[in-house]
């Protein structure tokens, strides 16, 4: 029996799926979700959420947020959600980039240094992906 899963952004839900099992990016480590999986609250990490199995097989680039997991359901509350096909690798690398040079210009233990590395970690999944 395959598991529900549902990614919401703050936009939209973007995917309401079934799979065989899902691989998340956490934020120790990438895990897999196979149906009957123990119930868990967990943090993700930006990166690919690889679809196995079901009407949406594939790869979608999520970014930061939670994962809830159930013995039938996954729900990922995450910040964005793109197909791993529409992303510009060209313009990751250009925010790479800026990003990294605004990360010199700031303090290091300021809150603006948090969210560009906040950044600097998207667009390298980006690039990843």
């Amino acid at each position: 029996m395959p598991v529900a899963l549902k990614i919401v952004t703050p936009a939209a839900i973007a995917l309401e799926s079934e799979a065989n099992e899902v691989q998340i990016p956490g934020f120790y480590g990438e895990y897999g979700v196979l149906p009957d999986h123990a119930q868990m609250l967990t943090l993700t990490k930006p990166g690919v959420v690889t679809i196995h199995g079901g009407d949406h097989a594939g790869k979608l680039l999520v970014g930061k947020g939670l994962a809830e997991v159930g013995p039938q359901t996954i729900t990922l509350l995450v910040d964005l959600c793109e197909e791993v096909s529409e992303i510009d690798k060209a313009a990751a690398k250009r925010e790479l980039e800026r990003a990294q040079a605004d990360l010199k210009s700031v303090s290091a233990n300021g809150p603006e240094a948090a969210a560009i590395a906040d950044r600097i970690t998207l667009a390298q999944a980006r690039i990843n992906a």
